[in-house]
């Protein structure tokens, strides 16, 4: 019997070889209505003990994965590959196989229904690559050794089958080769094509291959069954075989994945692969399930793994902007901001979310508003439009405050509530100052960053002063302006918000530009003399003259303070914005997310958010090692974010190591961080347009302040009607 299914199965290879450009069967495709099919994705990630991991392939409960560790010994590399098997269950942990290989090069695998794993092996003897071909049952015994014959050795294996009683069926690019379960070569076939493509089996007797043509450049497909050779079929892609059942071999070709029925030989169109998080590139297993098709592959962040299974249903969603392709329910996100960095990070986050949902999607689309970096920025565009997203990604605080008086913004608060994966603890301190209003909030960010003056500590003292002493220190050091960039506009930027809040009449929402307190600021800032020219700092001779030195720090990760002390020479402190009663001031800065009112699937906008907050993956792709320290909205995710900054290896970047009391730094100054009022940009304005005629001596102080208050109470009435 052994010995007939041998011949049979070297007589069909023989045909198939000889069918090469004859009886070719046009690729007839029968007309079906389509399916629906839903997309049910699991995602495993794996902890450093896994990685960096392999895929091997798949069976019918269980993928297979393989642990590669590599060193360097005496200038010479060596690695070794440690398999596991995976339940295909998140609750479930990897089980090791007992299976390792130490300085093997694998060719390919193939794992059969019960579970046994086959692994082609190619070592280097000589001048000669040499192929063995080993097997291990679950538990790790291995159950077959087979050097293959020499013949093997002059070509590349790309895939092979293990049939019936053990014998192989190996495809190289251009012979396939047939061998007893000893490795004894029964026969070899070149192909009468151009070179081989794939090979899939059937059942326990036939296989189905493709290859491609070197007349025609057209590739072909053939099938036997029940010991009968098909005609060749022309596919007009390259016809990648993915799996098989008792009545059809299914292919992808054109963007679809086909059946061709093994008995008629027919095929038919089963599922369109467009819009579908499904990278065939990348698939390391497929399978046919009851109610479609399962496929595994890598997921789009490091150390993940994905496997998601399409489920045909009968009834089909008609085609509708509130759903994808596979039924999910579209959510539409549009990105104010559009800042290139955090517009790619929030892009990688979405296909990362996209990839792992299996009930919603969400989709940037362009709703016309324009963007807050804009010339022509104008929030009332969106309160005034006629159509709105379901989520709005903004850093523009003035932004956020017009659409909550506008009752545009959906508090999510309450869906925080009712979460199981974060509370209202989990959020640091400094954004809950800024972000939540009467315990609702509007906006929020997954990371932020705070903008601080910052100089250094033994001159400037502990974190904290008045805008008379922040004046009075800059009078004791009338040096800076030529070292530092420090004009008029810098030294007004640094206070002007405090300025404007001492003005302020919180009795009637006035201001008071022409009292006492505006008038002092502006005589102070005559007294030094500043102009509007524009000086580049020397850091070099800040140091070693030891003058002073002040900046404004931008502080998004927790390697700032290290950065500003490489580059004092000593020890610096963030000294903070001036303040009314004293007290060191942070302005933050973040780019949020916000969900509109009229959202129509508001729990799917709230499960991306919530999302978006606790991803704590590779946000920022390949991008330096640095990046990964930054400042983050919640608590686990920013405590992570300092074991990271404490353990990163910056090499020869000494500026970029970083000590425990320098991140304490950072977080010592998080009670103090700030909204900066976007609203007294406007304000600013009209006072830089207006003082240098005062501080250039061309009008009084009396005649300026009047003039500025008259302009920017005429700028406060008309905001107050919109």
């Amino acid at each position: 019997m052994k010995k007939k299914a041998c011949m049979v199965l070297c007589v069909i290879i023989i045909l198939l070889l000889n069918a090469c450009g004859k009886n070719v069967k046009k690729n007839n495709i029968e007309t079906e209505i389509p399916s629906q099919y839903s997309e049910v994705p699991m995602v495993f990630r794996y902890e450093q003990e896994y990685c960096p991991l392999r895929l091997v392939g798949l069976s019918s409960s269980s993928f297979y994965f393989y642990q590669r560790t590599d060193w360097v010994k005496d200038e010479e590399a060596y690695w070794q590959m440690t398999f596991y098997k995976q339940p295909l269950s998140k609750n479930i942990a990897p089980k090791s196989l007992h299976i390792s290989l130490n300085n093997s090069f694998l060719s390919s695998t193939y794992i059969t229904e019960e579970g046994i794993l086959y692994l082609m092996l190619l070592r280097e003897e000589g001048n000669k690559t040499v192929y063995q071909l080993v097997g291990y049952s679950e538990g790790g015994e291995q159950i077959a050794n087979i050097t293959l014959p020499d013949e093997l050795s002059r070509d590349t294996i790309l895939e092979f089958l293990v049939m019936k009683d053990g014998k192989l069926c190996i495809l190289t690019t251009e012979i396939l080769y047939v061998l007893d379960n000893r490795g004894m070569l029964i026969k070899a076939y070149k192909c009468g094509g151009s070179l081989y493509q794939d090979i899939l089996k059937i059942d326990e007797d036939n296989i189905a291959a493709t290859y491609c043509s070197d007349t025609t450049g057209n590739s072909y497909f053939t099938i036997l069954n029940n010991n009968t050779m098909s005609e060749v079929v022309a596919i007009s892609g390259n016809g990648k075989l993915i799996c098989s059942d008792n009545k059809s071999v299914y292919f992808v070709d054109t963007g679809h994945i086909y059946a061709l029925d093994i008995e008629t030989n027919n095929i038919t169109k089963q599922m369109n692969l467009s819009g579908r998080n499904i990278d065939l590139e990348q698939i390391a297993g497929a399978a046919k399930t009851d109610n479609g098709f399962a496929f595994l592959g890598y997921g789009l962040e490091q150390n993940t793994v994905r496997y998601v299974e399409f489920n045909r249903s009968d009834t089909l969603i008609q085609k509708s902007e509130n759903y994808d392709v596979g039924g999910k329910r579209c959510i539409y996100l549009y990105d104010y901001s559009f800042n290139d960095m955090n517009h790619a990070m929030l892009e990688r986050i979405i296909e990362i979310y996209n990839e792992q949902s299996n009930l919603y999607k969400v989709e940037l689309r362009d709703y016309g508003y324009g963007y807050v970096n804009a010339d022509d920025f104008d929030p009332l565009k969106i309160i005034t439009a006629d159509e709105f997203p379901d989520i709005i990604f903004s850093d523009s605080n003035q932004l956020i405050d017009l659409m909550i008086k506008n009752n545009c913004l959906e508090d999510l608060g309450q869906y925080i509530m009712r979460s199981k994966k974060i509370s209202f603890s989990d959020i640091v301190e400094p954004i809950k100052n800024v972000y939540f209003l009467d315990e609702k909030v509007y906006a929020i960010p997954r990371m932020f960053s705070l903008t601080s003056i910052v100089g250094k500590e033994a001159q400037m003292g502990y974190p904290g002063w008045t805008v008379d002493e922040f004046m009075q220190w800059m009078l004791e050091h009338p040096d800076l302006q030529a070292m530092m960039n420090l004009t008029q506009s810098g030294v007004l930027d640094i206070c002007i918000e405090t300025v404007i809040e001492m003005c302020i009449d919180d009795t009637n929402g006035g201001i008071d530009l022409d009292g006492t307190v505006f008038k002092s600021f502006l005589e102070k800032m005559k007294r030094l003399n500043l102009s509007n020219t524009v000086s580049k700092p020397n850091f070099e001779m800040g140091t070693k003259l030891d003058m002073g030195y002040i900046a404004e720090a931008n502080i998004e990760t927790f390697q700032r303070t290290a950065y500003e002390n490489y580059m004092l020479g000593e020890e610096s402190v963030y000294k903070g914005y001036p303040s009314i009663d004293g007290k060191p001031k942070a302005y933050l800065h973040a780019y949020t997310l916000s969900m509109f009112t009229s959202c129509q699937v508001k729990e799917g906008a709230y499960d991306f958010i919530e999302f978006f907050l606790t991803y704590e993956g590779d946000e920022w792709g390949n991008n330096e090692k640095i990046q990964s320290s930054r400042i983050y909205t919640l608590e686990n995710n920013l405590k992570n974010s300092v074991e990271k900054a404490l353990q990163t290896d910056v090499g020869d970047m000494d500026e970029f190591s970083v000590t425990q009391e320098q991140i304490d730094k950072i977080i010592e100054i998080f009670p103090y961080a700030v909204e900066r009022k976007n609203k007294y940009t406007e304000i600013r304005e009209i006072i830089e347009e207006e003082i240098p005629a005062y501080l250039g001596g061309q009008k009084d102080l009396d005649s300026v302040c009047k003039i500025i208050q008259s302009r920017v109470q005429l700028y406060l009435d008309e905001m107050g009607s919109h």
